[in-house]
């Protein structure tokens, strides 16, 4: 963290809170042996942070409670000592007073919290608090536990249940948060079925849920959740602060508002299957059809042993010209309209809002072009109004530029093969319209061909990232589209976000769905993730990466010799873990001196050369897969091609590593996921 970005938070004050029931001992002899050098790696950022230190146990005889053995200190030795004498005991049964450690954290004066100052409550903690429903609050999808989730009230100071006291679990979360407490915890080797509960629950005040008793050092996991939470994020390391989604996704499908096999076909029909439908309509249609899309994002499709998560985000891919095609009987193709298009857009835009307020989901207007009839379109992830674009027209060219034109960028749409698309020039003439590819589409993973083509662009220096797109519809069309513009059948909606089918997982810091969402919205969190690049393409399991810290992103990093990459899996999703690490490190080619350091620029060339691409596959350990996590060193003696690199051009990186993360087959299917790449600027060797 820059000293400029440190400087400007004025204080931080830490109360650490540890479980001190039998099952704990292991984090705390961690603890001991370890919380002195966190405190010193903290402060090393944060020079005015004060440290406390509570426990917490259960109400059984003998067991305490709660207890605040060191108030918040400037002195690391007093939190030392204070760390000393813990011992795990009691606890003898599964739910534990944390309830009472948030109360406290909110209410006892004696902690000592600075006014002014970032307050931060840590649990250390492997079970859950106690409550009479759990679930109450928690979204269904997350919840692995039958409603009521009883596990007893929390009688609070007094110890006795049924008196004033009693601490209700979800109101002691909203009283941290009311008092600006922000709640983080290090969940210890507890059940993962209970880990989700714990993502969502920090989540409501602010923080976030890592996990521990794996490799990684309890004193570095403190140090780790303490500077990403002050500075504002989860960490990009952690799988639970990515959300998955879709890129590719057409709501009203291969037709229009005023003619749609699934709103001609309702009782009564919602338009007119004869005649011309009015705006109400249409609006009525749209919201019908929006809600097919949004049932199948909180329950997408089981496909064979793996149950897959719901996804929070989608980006509608409205194919532009089929919005305004006439009706049947009219003249079908011929007759696209402009200006119903557009009516069309902005309707599916309104609704798309409207939706997304009542279900909290993002559902994120954009727009498809080049209907060709052969692989490969141009989708527009963002662009301020419908842009014109006709039903036949190969001209993808066109069409980037006019989003450009119009402020707007987007990506490139299924390029099955690495020749298919027709504007691969585009990304010289518009390098910052064409911001990501669909590496993954539908259930096809990408070929040689393809993985190449991404690879040898990065080369030419282009930032483009990773996304995957289902390119769901709820309706199809039947045949050429020319022939049969009318002729429609059910589309595949039903397989959206389903096991195998492609998905995008973005990191947004968890942000929230506000009040007044807006479709539209240029700097939505989503939106502005697709925008940087910080993505991975997958179709199914989740995997992250972060290169010297840093998450794949399009901002370029100052040039290194040598480079750690750590790659992060979600160990709860059923995917299990990976089976091989896959790390692609490269360079572009040096426009000062190309005598002695050309890399090849043919587009179908490849691996490029040595000299400047280089793969080496990694064998996931034992020990990594207990952790979730795997750390590679990347240097110039394993990859050559970052010995010597490149002087950059302003828009230009000179090298970038990114990684290709398999996991084992699921019903036959290989399951890969493909990180957004991370960039460094050059220098002349």
């Amino acid at each position: 963290m820059p000293a400029a970005d440190a400087a400007e938070v004025q204080a931080v004050d830490v109360l650490f809170v540890f479980d001190t029931t039998g099952s704990m001992g292991g984090a705390l002899n961690e603890a001991k042996a370890q919380v002195t050098d966190a405190i010193a790696s903290v402060r090393q950022k944060y020079p005015d942070s004060k440290f406390g230190l509570a426990t917490v146990g259960d109400y059984d005889p003998g067991d305490t409670p709660w207890a605040l053995k060191q108030k918040i200190t400037d002195d690391p030795a007093l939190l030392q000592a204070a760390v000393g004498p813990l011992s795990a005991d009691g606890g003898g049964d599964s739910p534990e007073a944390y309830g009472r450690a948030l109360h406290e954290a909110a209410v006892n004066g004696d902690i000592g919290w600075r006014s002014g100052a970032k307050q931060i409550l840590i649990l250390v903690n492997d079970d859950v608090p106690h409550d009479n429903d759990l679930n109450e609050g928690v979204p269904e999808d997350i919840r692995s536990q039958a409603s009521p989730w009883n596990t007893g009230i929390d009688p609070g100071p007094d110890g006795t249940a049924g008196t004033a006291d009693d601490i209700d679990w979800q109101a002691a979360l909203a009283a941290l948060k009311a008092k600006g407490i922000i709640f983080a915890t290090v969940f210890y080797s507890g059940s993962s079925v209970y880990k989700p509960y714990w993502d969502w629950w920090t989540k409501q005040a602010g923080g976030s849920t890592t996990t521990g008793g794996g490799t990684t050092s309890l004193g570095d996991i403190l140090a780790e959740l303490i500077d990403d939470t002050v500075s504002g994020g989860s960490g990009a390391l952690d799988p639970a602060a990515w959300e998955a989604g879709d890129v590719h996704v057409h709501s009203v499908g291969d037709t229009s508002l005023r003619d749609n096999l699934y709103c001609r076909n309702t009782n009564p029909p919602l338009i007119p299957r004869n005649g011309k439908a009015t705006d109400a309509q249409k609006e009525a249609c749209a919201q019908h059809l929006m809600r097919m899309v949004v049932d199948r994002m909180k329950a997408p499709e089981k496909k064979g042993s793996i149950t897959p998560s719901p996804l929070s985000w989608v980006v509608l891919s409205e194919h532009g010209p089929w919005l305004g095609i006439n009706a049947p009987g009219k003249q079908g193709v011929t007759d696209y309209n402009t200006a119903e298009g557009r009516r069309q857009w902005n309707i599916v835009a309104d609704k798309a809002s409207a939706t997304a307020a009542t279900d909290r989901v993002r559902m994120l207007i954009g727009e498809e072009m080049g209907t060709t009839g052969t692989t490969g379109h141009f989708s527009a992830y963002y662009v301020p109004d419908y842009v014109r674009n006709g039903p036949l027209n190969p001209a993808e060219g066109y069409y980037v530029r006019d989003v450009r034109r119009d402020g707007g960028w987007g990506a490139i749409n299924h390029p099955f093969n690495g020749s298919t698309w027709g504007c691969w020039d585009c990304l010289r003439r518009y390098p910052k319209t064409i911001r990501a590819m669909e590496i993954i589409t539908s259930e096809a993973l990408p070929g040689g061909d393809l993985l190449r083509r991404w690879d040898q662009e990065l080369g030419n220096g282009y930032p483009v990232a990773a996304v995957g797109g289902g390119d769901t519809h709820t309706v199809s069309r039947v045949g050429p589209p020319s022939l049969h513009a009318a002729e429609q059948r059910g589309g595949n909606t039903a397989k959206l976000g389903a096991d195998g089918r492609a998905r995008t997982y973005v990191y947004t810091g968890r942000a929230g769905l506000g009040a007044g969402f807006n479709s539209r919205d240029q700097f939505d969190p989503v939106r502005v993730a697709l925008h940087d690049g910080t993505s991975v393409a997958s179709n199914g399991p989740l995997a992250v990466m972060t290169v010297d810290g840093a998450a794949p992103d399009s901002e370029i990093l100052p040039w290194r010799p040598a480079h750690q990459v750590k790659v992060a899996w979600n160990k709860s999703d059923g995917y299990g873990d990976p089976t091989s690490i896959t790390v692609v490190a490269g360079q572009r080619e040096d426009p000062v001196s190309p005598r002695e350091f050309l890399c090849t620029r043919s587009p179908y060339e490849a691996p490029r050369s040595e000299r400047c691409r280089n793969e080496k596959r990694f064998a996931v350990s034992s020990s990594d897969k207990a952790s979730g996590q795997v750390t590679i060193d990347v240097d110039a003696t394993g990859f050559p091609a970052l010995a010597r690199v490149a002087r950059p051009t302003p828009h230009n990186p000179s090298s970038y590593i990114r990684v290709q993360v398999e996991f084992p087959r699921v019903d036959g299917k290989r399951r890969v996921v493909y990180t957004s790449p991370v960039y460094f600027s050059g220098i002349t060797a």
